[in-house]
């Protein structure tokens, strides 16, 4: 139902709101324990996100609504600790996402760099090399190319780029 009333409100956030607030209450209606409504509180608050004033008033009228039917089951300590644990999740997910990009930035960068030596020398040593042979390199791992940064030495022609190459396609990584 949250996701439906989700759905029928992307364009009005104040009836968002409302169905927020009137699903919330359904939960304590229900008679659910505790453990249940904060857990669907939590599911609730994670999928239907509203502006920081509207929070502030929900919180308001679940206090009251919370007070008069003497239900203290999620205070508004108990929600805006969910709120803060939700944004710290947020960005310790972020910071852990830049540096895993940061790392893979690196790793690529390292395996381009690798290449681009790798085929340098080649092309120092055999010449200009066909797009085949290019595309080949293209797919080759940085520990593969480092063992053809290796192998480069005892090469005499194009002819030996092309058995070392067929070499790999057989061999597990």
């Amino acid at each position: 139902m949250a996701h439906l009333k989700l759905q029928e409100t992307k364009d009005n956030i104040n009836e968002r709101y409302k169905w927020k607030r009137n699903l919330i209450k359904m939960l304590y209606q229900r008679g659910y324990n505790k453990e249940k409504i904060l857990e669907l509180f939590h599911f609730l608050d994670w999928l239907i996100i509203l502006p920081e004033d509207l929070e502030q008033k929900l919180d308001q009228e679940l206090e009251e609504f919370e007070g008069g039917n003497h239900m203290p089951y999620i205070t508004g300590i108990e929600r805006r600790a969910t709120q803060r644990g939700l944004e710290q999740g947020l960005e310790q997910g972020r910071q852990e996402g830049r540096q895993e990009g940061r790392q893979e930035g690196r790793q690529e960068g390292r395996q381009e760099g690798e290449k681009q030596i790798v085929i340098r020398l080649l092309r120092k040593k055999l010449g200009e090399l066909e797009p085949p042979l290019l595309e080949n390199l293209e797919t080759l791992l940085i520990e593969e190319l480092e063992e053809l940064s290796d192998a480069i030495l005892d090469f005499q022609s194009k002819k030996d780029l092309s058995v070392w190459l067929e070499s790999r396609k057989n061999k597990p990584i």
